[in-house]
């Protein structure tokens, strides 16, 4: 029987063709897509070293775009997917619209694209939307600063208290005259709608 050694050696020239012909087909294939986007995310593993990680999704020239569906699996990776979100709202809605008006695409790309456009132009989705990204900007901060091995126990209380304060004034009538507004401009105001169209948990006045 051979060693391991042997077969490791073995199956390593093996191991860089294959993934140099893998990434030349990728390469390939992103160059021929009408659509595609790059996301670099990183994360701290168990020893606080620092993991990078590179994702591709794009549509091939056959019109596939599976999207993804959100699983995350931490509540500040939610927080970037909400920040994300809010920062290219235009541009999400225009890509799903661009999607759905693209003949080529199959039935589960548009399914998927119409139900994000739907969210995107829901009030009530925007609302939180924008709430909770003005949020997240000031807890992510916090998360980092307590995340720290050699953190100042002292600071950490304080940056606490100023997160408090912070959350309390976006409590306010005036933040939340800013966020409707902004939510109306690029929706519709619900109270504009009759009545009967009005979601039966809504009160009389939607606003309050």
């Amino acid at each position: 029987m051979r060693p391991l050694g042997f077969w490791l050696k073995t199956l390593d020239p093996l191991t860089a063709w294959t993934s140099a012909t893998v990434s030349d087909q990728i390469r390939d294939e992103i160059q021929d897509a009408p659509f595609f986007g790059w996301q670099v995310d990183e994360t701290t593993d168990i020893s606080y070293r620092a993991q990078l990680s590179v994702i591709v999704r794009y549509v091939d020239s056959a019109g596939c775009s599976r999207l993804p569906r959100n699983a995350p699996t931490r509540w500040n990776f939610t927080s970037r997917i909400v920040s994300t979100v809010a920062n290219n709202y235009d541009g999400l809605l225009q890509t799903f619209e661009n999607i759905i008006a693209d003949t080529t695409m199959d039935d589960d790309t548009l399914d998927c694209a119409k139900g994000f456009v739907r969210k995107l132009e829901d009030f009530e989705f925007v609302f939180m939307l924008y709430t909770y990204e003005q949020i997240f900007s000031e807890t992510d901060v916090v998360f980092d600063i307590v995340q720290q091995r050699a953190m100042d126990v002292l600071y950490c209380k304080k940056r606490i208290e100023s997160l408090l304060a912070f959350v309390k004034e976006k409590s306010s009538e005036g933040a939340f005259q800013a966020v409707y507004a902004k939510t109306a401009d690029l929706t519709s105001d619900p109270r504009d709608e009759p009545m009967r169209k009005r979601r039966l948990t809504q009160l009389q006045d939607p606003q309050e």
